[in-house]
């Protein structure tokens, strides 16, 4: 695979037939890669994030591109919206230990557009923990599109603002997740998002919640 210095994850809601505020919603996520992964990693970080959203109630299908395109499922549109994940190769010198960042703006009610992954950090990250790059991986995706959806970093969990070696453990073993709370925030906000504000009170915790 060719690249081009940065990476793509683009997301979005597609409504599956349900009643009301408990709509199920199902996350597709768009996956393009320009950090010269295997397919056999991608298809791994892949796997690793749909089961730690699947934790948390939210259903994900993954596509996954060789680079964005005009039509098709690859396709991105400029104005839709939709959130989006940049992997980089590396990240600002100034900037601190951590492995990724979003951008959350108050027109879209505190939730996010733009994140970004440092695969550096990543890697570095990997070597230092002893785990392998695809679940830190998928760690940091799941991380930031929490922090996209409104959600704040937490004591414990996915959310944590830093990882040690007690929460590699975890996620080694699928257990590095999203707590009951921090789904019930995120299910809800995915409807309110796309379907509308009417849907916040029935559907969602009246403000991001770190609780257990």
């Amino acid at each position: 695979m060719r690249g081009h210095g940065f990476g793509l994850v683009w997301l979005w809601i597609v409504s599956t037939a349900a009643a009301g505020a408990a709509e199920q919603q199902k996350l597709i996520v768009h996956l393009f890669d320009y950090a010269r992964l295997s397919s056999g990693a991608l298809e791994e970080t892949a796997g690793a994030a749909r089961r730690i959203l699947a934790q948390a109630g939210i259903q994900t299908e993954w596509r996954i591109c060789d680079a964005p395109a005009k039509r098709g499922a690859c396709a991105i549109g400029e104005d839709d919206g939709f959130p989006i994940v940049r992997i980089i190769p590396r990240a600002n010198k100034n900037m601190r230990r951590l492995f990724g960042a979003a951008i959350k703006t108050f027109d879209r009610g505190l939730t996010g557009v733009y994140a970004t992954i440092f695969y550096d950090r990543v890697k570095d990250g990997s070597r230092r923990f002893g785990a392998d790059e695809p679940v830190l991986l998928a760690c940091a995706i799941a991380h930031e599109l929490g922090e996209l959806f409104g959600l704040e970093h937490a004591p414990e969990g996915i959310m944590r603002a830093a990882y040690d070696q007690k929460d590699m453990d975890r996620a080694v073993r699928g257990r590095l997740r999203f707590t009951a709370g921090q789904g019930a925030w995120l299910r809800g906000v995915l409807v309110a998002r796309y379907h509308g504000a009417a849907a916040v009170a029935a559907a969602a915790p009246a403000a991001p919640v770190n609780a257990k």
